[in-house]
């Protein structure tokens, strides 16, 4: 399903700031992708592309520290995120903050 969704049409409407992850060994779509993106994404949005070295579609499933490591590194570039101390207050904010994830 996904290979029906092809939206290359809106990469030159992107205006933030974005940061591709590409997996080295990616069956499905070769690193030629992410160049393609960073390409037609620049004219409005910096865009960086940052290699896993890995195998595998999924980056966040085959890679999860890496991915990990790359978006910590992605939030202290733009001033967020922090260590681990505030990552356990996210966590402890998550479970006492009172949502219903049954309803």
């Amino acid at each position: 399903m996904i290979f029906l969704g092809d939206q290359r049409g809106v990469l030159d409407a992107v205006t933030a700031p974005c940061t591709l992850v590409q997996v080295a060994g990616d069956f499905a779509a070769p690193p030629s992708v992410a160049e393609y993106m960073r390409r037609r994404m620049t004219a409005a949005a910096a865009a960086d592309v940052v290699v896993i070295d890995s195998v595998g579609h999924f980056p966040q499933l085959v890679a999860p520290q890496q991915v990990l490591d790359v978006l910590e590194g992605v939030m202290l570039r733009h001033g967020g995120g922090g260590g681990e101390g505030e990552r356990g207050a996210v966590e402890e904010q998550e479970a006492d903050g009172g949502i219903d994830i049954a309803a």
